[in-house]
């Protein structure tokens, strides 16, 4: 059995996207800005003119400008079209991210906010559909995508952006918004087109940029999504879920250690968080410092805010360290916590233990399972009954083995026959339990029972060749040379193992003198 934690996420990333992609219901046509409270600096990526000349020769722009650079490569960078566009864009107004709106079309945007402002929605999508096929100007656009989020159109809505930033491709306003409804769609890879957009015309704010980092991070690109949380963080540093994000894309890049620093300043800004107790426990546990990543999850525990994962880490964690009273007791409380997962990590625990030899705590744990099986249920059918019939048939049959295990290492050989038994009942062509069945009649000194079931695990594909081979050994118990011989040989046809083939070579030489 191979105990291990699991690698899950340190935290629920959903808690980013209700703050990423969160949809305005109640907005004025202003469009998709940040709430309240969530204002930020505007930073533009590319310099104005003026403050390109007022840059010292410090900067590492003015830096990189001085430097010499081959005249082939500085032609070519001056005639790439993308360039130009960008140098040139550089050089307009803050103005130049909407779109200029004549006086009367002016006027009909204040008739269409005043009909959305009174609720009256379908009114204000009729009117704007007429004003965009007669003016064509893009605010119409933009304004209709937001009547349509609030009739929960996302569809609808993402169409009339996308005709927005078409007609003006500098519309700030509307790539936000299109960049919101296409995270909320799960568009990840448009959503990054779009976001970043907005902060190459200057929109570059810690919601957009948080709202960048989490598209990243869905992607799976987590350099990125890491240097977009910094950001983030660093214009809205009161924003947890920044820090959160950031901690997440740190640890699926395996930079545990990093990861568990930056937990480490969210835990003493909110200790009462049990997720986070939880996530840096998980790092600790990869970084090989279990003990650490124990007191972690206990801390989990004691604020009641571990769930049955971390429950059951706790318990493996336990188990491999050989605090095995420990493992007991949370093995039984994530089953506890969680009864709809079923026993099956429990069950696989108690096999565990029983292999590192803590037969007693094994046996603890394996009442304890059905006990809480026995309780489980509330159909009043299986009240007094089997403590196992609310186990599923392969759970039923796993704790039946692993009670077969403890008898038979208890030496209480015929509980262990009564085990197998059961378990033979519930899975007629159960190999492994027939061939110990066999084993503990021909001990009885009954042969010909042993054989009856030797004989029926031969016909269990997967069990032929040990089947046979155990007949043979009985036979020859009994001098039964020449008898033995053909089971004996067909077992070495399906596992050719050299010490049978001696055995075989023994058997026909005895066989020869009889």
């Amino acid at each position: 059995m191979t105990m291990k934690l699991s690698t899950a996420a340190l935290l629920i990333m959903t808690l980013l996207l209700g703050a990423c992609t969160s949809l305005p219901k109640n907005e004025s046509t202003e469009g998709a800005e940040p709430p309240a409270g969530d204002e930020s600096p505007i930073f533009a990526l590319a310099p104005t003119p003026t403050e390109a000349s007022n840059e010292t020769a410090s900067t590492p722009s003015s830096s990189l400008r001085s430097s010499p650079r081959p005249a082939s490569a500085a032609h070519s960078i001056w005639n790439d079209p993308d360039f130009r566009r960008r140098l040139a864009e550089s050089y307009l107004s803050e103005t130049d991210v909407e779109p200029p709106l004549s006086k009367s079309e002016r006027q009909d945007l204040f008739e269409a906010i005043d009909l959305i402002g009174n609720g009256k929605l379908p009114e204000a999508v009729d009117l704007l559909l007429e004003l965009i096929e007669d003016s064509g100007n893009a605010t119409f656009d933009c304004t209709l995508a937001n009547v349509y989020i609030q009739q929960e159109k996302l569809d609808e809505a993402r169409q009339a952006c996308q005709a927005a930033v078409e007609k003006f491709p500098r519309f700030r306003r509307a790539w936000r918004l299109l960049g919101q409804i296409q995270a909320n769609d799960q568009r990840w890879t448009e959503a990054v087109t779009s976001l970043s957009r907005v902060i190459e015309l200057g929109g570059g704010d810690g919601f957009t940029y948080g709202a960048l980092a989490n598209a990243y991070f869905k992607l799976g690109r987590y350099v990125p999504a890491e240097t977009a949380f910094r950001r983030a963080n660093l214009m809205q540093p009161d924003r947890v879920q920044w820090m959160v994000g950031l901690a997440e894309s740190l640890f699926q890049q395996q930079r545990y250690e990093a990861a568990i620093a930056m937990t480490e300043t969210l835990i003493a800004e909110q200790r009462e968080s049990p997720e986070l107790w939880v996530a840096q426990g998980e790092a600790y546990a990869l970084i090989g410092q279990p003990m650490r990543a124990a007191e972690n999850f206990e801390m989990a525990a004691r604020l009641g805010g571990a769930n049955a994962k971390c429950l059951n880490n706790l318990a493996i964690l336990y188990a491999n360290n050989e605090i095995y009273d420990q493992s007991v007791k949370y093995f039984l409380r994530a089953m506890k916590k969680d009864p709809a997962a079923g026993p099956g990590t429990a069950i696989e625990g108690a096999g565990f233990l029983l292999g590192k030899g803590a037969l007693v705590e094994a046996a603890e744990l394996i009442d304890g399972i059905e006990a809480s099986l026995a309780d489980g249920p509330d159909d009043p059918r299986l009240q007094g009954a089997d403590p196992l019939a609310a186990a599923s048939p392969e759970d039923r049959k796993e704790l039946l083995r692993l009670r077969a295990r403890v008898a038979g290492l208890q030496d209480d050989v015929e509980t262990q026959r009564l085990t197998l038994v059961e378990i033979v009942d519930l899975d007629p062509r159960d190999g492994t339990a027939l061939i110990q069945l066999g084993l503990i009649a021909r001990l009885a000194e009954k042969p010909e029972q042993a054989i009856l079931y030797f004989e029926r695990a031969a016909s269990v594909p997967d069990f032929e060749g040990d089947a046979k081979k155990s007949i043979g050994q009985l036979l020859v118990s009994q001098d039964k040379y020449a008898e033995a011989l053909p089971y004996l040989r067909d077992a070495y046809k399906i596992d050719p193992r050299p010490e049978l083939l001696k055995f075989i070579e023994q058997v026909e030489r005895a066989a020869a003198n009889r």
